[in-house]
Order: structure tokens, then sequence, then C-alpha cells
């Protein structure tokens, strides 16, 4: 692939947090990644293992104290790191969609939906902002629901299915090129796993979206990504095709999770 096609790219990134000694500990650990048009990666490991904060990182964000020891953070080309305030802000929720983990905590309680989606849209297209209800319905009719109780509800009146498809619509709103999905289906049940698996999976070959999807989980996004990264203890200890890592992963962490994911889903069998 040329450079052109390169949405993200991480290279030789660090991020440390202040140690009881007054060091500095790097808790990711040069670490690099190229994320292409279209591509849909998974970013793989336990929990601790560097997966969110990595993710954050590729939008220049290090949660404080954190701070980025080194390495360089690419969108669209642009240096994030360097970029000034304004061209960050344009990038994070604009050429880069963001599905966090916990719906609840990363709603304004006190907001409807609807003014959810008002700011989003008004801040990254707006040339569009006279039409955001009209967009806003539209988004939210493509992640499957009812626009009209959606829009005039708070966060607390949805079900944890329903705040997870109205933060992919969120991330949907600023018309981006590169969804992450940060752990999307670790708190709701299987069915409406698979049913928020399934608008991932529509919704990037509709719009042609590059995905990067976080999980600790092989079985549940073995079937949505073309590419599988592993993290562990804050580094990428493997990186191959879906095809390769299921066939032949070779780190022993790595062989443990494509063993654990042919136990627990038989369907990573015929993948």
């Amino acid at each position: 692939m040329t450079r052109q096609d390169v949405i993200a790219r991480l290279t030789d990134v660090s991020i440390g947090f202040p140690a009881m000694d007054g060091t500095v500990e790097n808790v990711i650990d040069r670490v690099s990644l190229t994320i292409h048009s279209g591509e849909r990666v998974g970013l793989l490991g336990a929990s601790g293992s560097g997966k969110s904060l990595t993710a954050l990182s590729l939008l220049g964000l290090a949660p404080p104290p954190g701070t980025f020891v080194g390495g360089t953070v690419e969108i669209q080309g642009k240096d994030v790191l360097t970029s000034s305030k304004s061209e960050r802000g344009r990038l994070r929720g604009g050429a880069v969609g963001m599905v966090f983990q916990e719906a609840e905590s990363a709603l304004n309680p006190v907001m409807t939906i609807g003014a959810h989606l008002e700011e989003m849209i008004r801040r990254h297209r707006p040339k569009e902002a006279a039409r955001w209800r009209y967009i806003a319905v539209d988004l939210l009719e493509n992640v499957d629901l009812d626009p009209v109780r959606t829009l005039k509800s708070h966060p607390h009146r949805l079900s944890g299915g329903q705040r997870q498809r109205t933060l992919l619509a969120l991330a949907l709103a600023g018309d981006p090129d590169l969804i992450i999905a940060d752990e999307p289906t670790s708190s709701l049940d299987v069915l409406t796993q698979a049913r928020m698996l399934g608008l991932l999976d529509r919704l990037c070959r509709e719009r042609s979206l590059a995905l990067l999807l976080i999980s600790h989980d092989l079985g549940v996004v073995s079937s949505l990504i073309d590419r599988v990264i592993v993290m562990l203890d804050g580094t990428i200890i493997e990186e191959a095709t879906i095809q390769d890592f299921l066939e032949t992963p070779i780190h022993p962490y790595s062989q443990s999770l494509v063993a654990t994911a042919r136990r627990t889903h038989p369907q990573v069998a015929d993948l």
C-alpha cells in the first residue's frame, strides 16, 4: 500500500506515567502501527496490556498524568502532536471517530442525545450545521434507533445497547475515515453484542470506513477483521493477517488466544 492509503500511523510511540521514585515509567513502549484506508484491524490483548491507551494515543491523547515520551502520531499525514489545537480538534471526531467502552460515562447525562449529535455535527460539519437534525435522524436510523424517541431522550433513558449504538452514531457524525471501537460489546448480552458487531460490519462496508476494533476476545471479533495486532505489557508482540494468525500464531500468548477462541467460539474454526 502507498503512503496515500495511510489514515493513521503510530511510530515508536511511548507513553509514560510518574513512578513512586520520581522517574517516568513507560506504560506504552515504542509502539508502531499503521491503519490503511478501508482496512479492519483488531487490537487484541488482556486488560492492562495497553490497548485503550494505544487507541487514545492515535488521537494524540495521553490521560493525565501520562505524557508522550517519544514517537510520532499521524492522522491523514498530519503530525497530531505538533498540530495546532484547532487542527487536533478537527482530526479528533472528524477524520477519526471513537466509540468508547463505557457508553454511560462517555455521554453527558444532562444533555439529550439530540444535543450531543447537534454539537458534533456543528463542530465537524459546519457547512451542514443548518441541516443537523436531518443528519442526526439519518445517523440514528443507520444504527437502528428510533430517531423521534432517541433525539429527545437523555442517556439514562436508553438501554446499554441503545447507548452503545448512540456512541456509534456520534462517531459517524463527523463523517470520519476511521472508526476506533474500544471493546464496544464488552458490557452487552450475546444477542445485543451480535447486533452491534453486525452494525459495525455493515456501516464500514457502506461507508468504506477503516476500523480499529479493540478487544480481549478474539472469537468475538475474528469474523470482522483483516489483520490482528496483539499487545502484551504495553508492547506489540505479534502482527499478522487474520488467516495467518489463526493458522500459525507464533507467540505463546497468541497461541493461547487462538486456542481459547476455538474452544469458546466454534465458528472460528471455519474462518
